[in-house]
């Protein structure tokens, strides 16, 4: 099992150009993204019936990966904190082509939370 932080995840990820006009465009993209790295991923996973379903899991290191292109901010961040909680994520990562919803603490519920906007990256 290859090392990989969840910020050496999101430079992965910002090395790459999406398209992001609808969640299963971008779902393809990041699952592309992926593969070609030989990351072991399991896709629209679920957590458990508190936890919900979390577009991607990376399971050799528990992290999350969201991808959002809408919704409220506080929907998000509750959709988070959700999945936060769960005792098989260690680090969350949010992916989003929305200025407002890259927004996110650096933190919840005690585990790291990263945000890769399209925005600040070469998507």
């Amino acid at each position: 099992m290859q090392q990989l932080s969840p910020a050496g995840l999101v430079e992965i990820f910002k090395t790459y150009r999406y398209q992001h006009g609808s969640e299963v465009d971008f779902q393809r993209g990041i699952e592309e993204v992926l593969r070609r790295h030989d990351i072991t991923f399991l896709r629209e996973h679920q957590l458990g019936p508190a936890y919900g379903r979390i577009d991607f899991y990376i399971p050799n290191h528990k992290y999350g990966v969201e991808l959002k292109v809408k919704g409220s901010p506080s929907e998000v961040l509750r959709q988070l904190h959700r999945y936060a909680q769960c005792p098989d994520i260690t680090a969350l990562i949010l992916i989003t082509g929305r200025r407002r919803l890259a927004f996110a603490p650096m933190n919840i519920n005690g585990r790291p939370l990263l945000t890769a906007s399209l925005w600040d990256a070469q998507f």
